[in-house]
């Protein structure tokens, strides 16, 4: 958790997931710590049909950063509710969507030699180092090695 925050603050303001992700984090532990909050009716009514929405707007506004009141107003639901629901239906939050789909996006765009910059402004992160960083938190390498890997990998079977 303290990984996934400090990796979050990169691009943190008011009204981005990233704020989202963080204060829906401490709202579950503290949730968590105090048995007598927990209330099993409040997520019996899944909107399933509005989680796909946002799933796919996500997948569509891929090279942007993507605004919670957006998603609220596509949702019908604030951003807690549609953050909690988006976790119980797709088993991540959509902060965290968004980034793995960029991530998998990015991982196509080096497959094909692609440079490290032109990708991350692509994908909109806000610089080099921030692609670099949270691909790196997401996949376990860089991004040059994953390329290096991916261009051995594809010669060795050639």
């Amino acid at each position: 958790a303290a990984v996934a925050l400090a990796s979050a603050s990169d691009s943190f303001d008011k009204d981005s997931l990233v704020a989202d992700e963080i204060t829906l984090m401490l709202a579950n532990g503290l949730i968590a710590a105090d048995k007598q909050c927990v209330n099993p009716k409040r997520l019996a009514h899944l909107n399933f049909s509005a989680v796909e929405d946002v799933r796919e707007y996500l997948n569509v506004n891929l090279t942007r950063v993507v605004r919670s009141s957006e998603l609220e107003k596509l949702s019908g639901m604030t951003r807690y509710e549609l953050s909690r629901q988006f976790r119980k239906i797709v088993g991540t939050s959509p902060y965290r969507y968004s980034v793995n789909r960029r991530v998998a996006q990015a991982k196509s765009l080096l497959a094909l030699q692609q440079r490290s910059l032109d990708i991350a402004f692509e994908l909109g992160f806000s610089d080099q180092a921030h692609f670099i960083r949270t691909f790196k938190s997401t996949v376990g390498i860089t991004p040059g090695k994953f390329q290096l890997l991916h261009h051995s990998l594809f010669v060795s079977i050639n």
